[in-house]
């Protein structure tokens, strides 16, 4: 497939990831905390298809700025790299706790990048979406439902910011667009290589 330019290889690259992610974890949950079978699922998982359509991209950008506001580089070392299990009593000489610290920091810091851009940009729509649902099903909407549907997304956000992470970012990898974390990179050097 032919793209005009890297912005567009990257929307359709995160809204074709986003969108698989969506449908597995989302039909998840939907069955495991929503409550949802069989045909509830398959209408709950095209809603979110429709919706995950128009806002892969953006989320894709936003993670891309939150990584780049908060300096998120990758890590190029791998967990066995740092951790040696054979010998731990090295961890207690100080270059080798430095750099164990130094690698959960960075892990920790990608964490919370994640948890950042997803907080701040996922149960907005969620919020959004339901609102439109509610509108649809009985004419009216439930602000409290709204309110708590938004909070159940935060709260499971642990787990679903750095899988959504994981999937989006791999896709990029596979399909040779730039990760969130290289793109932060990439403007920390032309920031250093200005000075």
């Amino acid at each position: 497939m032919y793209f005009k330019n890297v912005v567009s290889k990257k929307v359709a690259v995160d809204t074709g990831s986003r969108v698989s992610y969506s449908i597995v974890v989302g039909a998840l949950i939907d069955y495991f905390m929503g409550g949802l079978t069989g045909w509830g699922i398959v209408g709950s998982r095209a809603t979110a298809t429709g919706i995950n359509s128009v806002t892969s991209g953006p989320y894709g950008w936003w993670q891309d700025k939150c990584y780049r506001a908060l300096k998120t580089v990758p890590e190029t070392r791998t967990y066995k790299q740092v951790f040696d299990e054979k010998n731990i009593s090295h961890y207690l000489e100080k270059e080798k706790f430095q750099e164990v610290v130094g690698y959960s920091g960075r892990k920790g810091k990608q964490f919370l990048t994640d948890m950042l851009a997803f907080n701040t940009f996922e149960p907005i729509v969620y919020g959004i979406a339901n609102c439109v649902g509610q509108l649809i099903n009985t004419g009216d909407v439930d602000f409290h439902q709204v309110v708590e549907g938004m909070k159940g997304v935060v709260y499971i956000s642990p787990f679903i910011a750095p899988t959504m992470r994981w999937t989006m970012q791999g896709a990029r990898k596979f399909f040779g667009v730039k990760t969130s974390s290289e793109l932060a990179k990439e403007s920390l050097e032309n920031i250093v290589s200005k000075d």
